[in-house]
């Protein structure tokens, strides 16, 4: 098992630094001049507003050639830093840091949702293959995977919380425990429903790869009940692709959380990636892309334990 994580390892280091060089070669080709943003176009007129800006320029070693400015980001990268934000003049660590709860709460609490009513949702479905409850169930899954999130999102707020007033249709609250969960419904509830789709749907198709496994039959054959049959063989072995693909939404998970944040006013990270990204805060855009990839690549580093752990051929094999 050793071997097998240092592997793993030597092979996630490459990839997290071409992301690194990709994300920020990427960012600064952006057009938009993001210095220009930050002064308001009557204070530009004449040579006082090009010298301010100049003078930012150098302040911030916009100036130099973009492979200068690469290094000079790895080398804040390794004392801790990740850039200073220019449109809100505060480092980016601490501008992520202090966003990163209402983010990680409404994230995870989508993807607890989500797994919960898709994981069992898509195995009942596998169970009784062609059935009206089969048919229905891929019907809801592909509808929800169909409407875009924002669409969603938009009607709930109008539905829930301009129509009826059953919901808050902004904020996260102030007021207590209660206040909070009443102000989260929403959000949460329209990320978990497009999630629901794509884990449904996993879940269904590796499920019936594995109840098609002969030592399904022969389990079968052998007299076992149908809990011991769907509990321990098919559930379990069906845990890999679900876990894979658990995985590999996270980021479209971040993209989502970042229209929905927007969407419902929520004070995370996305909704400051948001207000970067039109500002031309290359900064903050760099650093939140970096953190996203290290939560993937650690996240794939704990997958393939788990599936190790689960089938040590893998380990074997690899």
């Amino acid at each position: 098992m050793g071997r097998y994580m240092t592997r793993r390892l030597m092979t996630a280091i490459p990839v997290v630094a071409g992301i690194m060089l990709l994300s920020f070669l990427l960012v600064q080709s952006m057009p938009g001049d993001p210095l220009r943003m930050l002064v308001p176009p009557d204070l530009l007129q004449g040579p006082e507003g090009e010298a301010f800006l100049e003078a930012q320029r150098e302040r911030f070693g916009l100036n130099d050639p973009v492979i200068i400015q690469f290094f000079h980001w790895v080398g804040e990268l390794f004392q801790g830093n990740l850039g200073f934000s220019f449109h809100l003049g505060a480092p980016v660590t601490e501008i992520l840091g202090d966003r990163a709860g209402p983010t990680l709460i409404l994230m995870g609490g989508s993807m607890i949702v989500a797994l919960t009513l898709a994981v069992p949702v898509g195995l009942m479905a596998a169970l009784r293959r062609n059935s009206a409850f089969d048919y229905t169930a891929s019907a809801v899954g592909m509808s929800v995977i169909a409407i875009p999130s924002f669409f969603t999102a938009l009607a709930a707020i109008y539905i829930f919380g301009v129509k009826l007033r059953w919901l808050p249709p902004g904020g996260m609250g102030q007021d207590g425990f209660g206040d909070f969960l009443i102000h989260a419904i929403m959000p949460i509830g329209v990320l978990s429903a497009a999630l629901f789709g794509p884990y449904m749907r996993y879940t269904r198709q590796s499920a019936l790869e594995v109840l098609n496994e002969p030592y399904i039959t022969a389990a079968r054959a052998r007299g076992a009940s149908r809990r011991l049959v769907v509990g321990k063989h098919t559930l379990k072995n069906a845990a890999i692709p679900i876990a894979t693909v658990t995985i590999v939404q996270i980021p479209l998970l971040v993209g989502g959380a970042i229209v929905i944040e927007t969407m419902f006013s929520w004070p995370g990270t996305g909704l400051v990636v948001f207000n970067a990204i039109t500002t031309r805060d290359f900064p903050v855009i760099i650093g939140f892309t970096l953190v996203v990839a290290l939560i993937v690549v650690v996240s794939q580093l704990f997958l393939d334990l788990f599936i190790a752990w689960l089938d040590p051929r893998v380990r074997i094999e690899g």
